[in-house]
């Protein structure tokens, strides 16, 4: 999930997905896509393997489709108690049949960096142990379906309305202010936006 000087650190609720190679192809991107698998090739790093460990050993948390034009996804951390949005491609709308507020699955990853990215605002509840996290989609992702599913169903009501509330919160504060949804690029905040 992430590591704390050194010690890395397990999540309370990992998701155990297995990675559909067939869904991660149509959101790994263009020609930057790509590229970061040809140099990862050349550093003998499996960007699957990286993506498929997040599916299976990742934070799962609340996320909600916030948007339909552009496709935007606010993912919830409970670590910092706070939202991310992500965008996606618009033919996701049609393939999993999406309308705004549908529920879907943000399996996170935590980092401490020096700063805090300009997209995020940590809640009351923020733990203090981490600066940034990585959200990626299991719903794009996976073909365990019915395991996702079963997941969604374990998150209390009130993470679902926390998780609205804050990207409604967001989209006033920020506007459609989004980060790629590309699993590759999804702990990285967007370009630099003026408040």
């Amino acid at each position: 999930m992430g590591e704390i000087d050194g010690v890395e650190t397990a999540a309370s609720d990992p998701g155990g997905f297995r990675l559909s190679r067939r869904r991660y192809k149509k959101l790994r991107g263009g020609i930057l896509g790509w590229l970061v698998h040809f140099v990862a090739f050349f550093r003998r790093v499996n960007v699957y393997e990286r993506v498929e460990d997040q599916l299976k050993h990742g934070d799962t948390r609340a996320a909600v489709v916030m948007r339909l034009q552009p496709l935007l996804v606010a993912a919830y951390t409970d670590e910092l108690d706070c939202v991310t949005l992500l965008k996606f491609p618009q033919s996701l709308v049609r393939e999993f049949d999406l309308s705004v507020g549908s529920r879907l699955l943000t399996c996170n990853y935590y980092h401490a960096e020096d700063e805090l990215p300009a997209d995020m605002k940590p809640g009351s509840g923020d733990t203090g142990c981490w600066t940034n996290f990585h959200p990626i989609i299991a719903d794009f992702l996976s073909d365990d379906q019915d395991q996702i599913e079963r997941r969604k169903r374990e998150i209390a009501e009130d993470e679902w309305a926390r998780c609205n509330d804050m990207g409604k919160g967001y989209l006033r504060h920020f506007g459609e202010w989004a980060r790629d949804g590309n699993p590759l690029f999804s702990d990285d905040a967007p370009d630099a936006h003026d408040d």
